[in-house]
């Protein structure tokens, strides 16, 4: 499900909630993306963002949980992280 101008954009991937403008906008598998550029960029499977620019640069990183503005924001490839706060 995408919600927001430019959600989902380039996404083809399956279990992807994704409410924002850009939010979850790459892709990723089982994700759920909340937020202005809520991870934006990820293509890693298993990932929960949810505030503004979370988990936005993430790439191939899995299994991450980013809460709150700019959570995890830089984070590229890392796995089984969680980033409370901003």
């Amino acid at each position: 499900m995408f919600l927001g101008k430019n959600a989902g954009k380039s996404n083809s991937r399956v279990n992807v909630i994704a409410i924002g403008v850009y939010a979850g906008a790459s892709g990723g598998n089982n994700g759920i993306h909340l937020g202005y550029y809520a991870g934006k960029n990820t293509t890693g499977a298993a990932n929960i963002s949810m505030g503004v620019r979370a988990l936005e640069y993430n790439t191939t990183g899995y299994s991450n949980i980013a809460i709150g503005d700019s959570a995890l924001r830089r984070g590229t490839s890392g796995y089984n992280n969680v980033a409370i706060g901003v």
